[in-house]
């Protein structure tokens, strides 16, 4: 058994569903459909509770150039999105 067993990720499909009837989390020049965007990868052991909504275009921007430029570009904190989305989930009555 290795020394630190890897964690299983957390999945949510309704999360995921509230996050894609958010709009773009830019606000500006968003063009597409709304796609859960995962802060830290599937592959790396993400949290789908670690998403925020982006639009095509820019879902594929922060791919291209990385979270940080990303953040810097739009005036833009993933992790301040990410707890007002988990606040306005948890009070929705998401998480039980």
């Amino acid at each position: 058994m290795p020394a630190d067993p890897k964690q299983k990720r957390e999945v949510d499909k309704k999360y995921l569903k509230f996050i894609r009837q958010h709009s773009c989390r830019c606000g500006v020049g968003c063009m597409g459909v709304v796609a859960a965007h995962h802060v830290k990868t599937r592959g790396a052991g993400g949290s789908d509770y670690e998403t925020i909504p982006l639009c095509v275009k820019h879902h594929a921007a922060v791919h291209k150039m990385g979270i940080e430029t990303f953040q810097e570009l739009y005036f833009i904190n993933f992790d301040r999105e990410i707890i007002r989305l988990l606040i306005e989930y948890y009070i929705k009555g998401g998480l039980k």
